[in-house]
């Protein structure tokens, strides 16, 4: 989490399961919050890289398609899902 002098609200923080919420003072964000979104995102269960957060790797590539996203085809998915949730965030801010 940002320091007392690195937060200058107002300031949008992410919880857990997705929540987000903008916070003007450091002692009204909860515990457990952050600003990074990635930092509640699991990594994957399997070792082949198939699968990231709750998308298989085809359903990112299909959703960077979608949104016409240009992007590697052997990078690995969690490269390809943190570009996804970046282009995701900009586009809700």
């Amino acid at each position: 989490m940002k320091s007392d002098s690195d937060f200058a609200g107002p300031t949008f923080m992410h919880g857990p399961g997705g929540q987000y919420k903008i916070f003007n003072k450091r002692a009204d964000v909860p515990e457990g919050w952050t600003d990074n979104p990635l930092d509640h995102v699991d990594a994957p269960d399997s070792a082949d890289d198939s699968k990231y957060g709750d998308l298989t790797r085809e359903q990112v590539i299909a959703a960077l398609n979608e949104r016409r996203i240009a992007f590697k085809k052997n990078a690995p998915t969690k490269a390809l899902y943190k570009q996804l949730l970046t282009v995701v965030e900009e586009t809700e801010a």
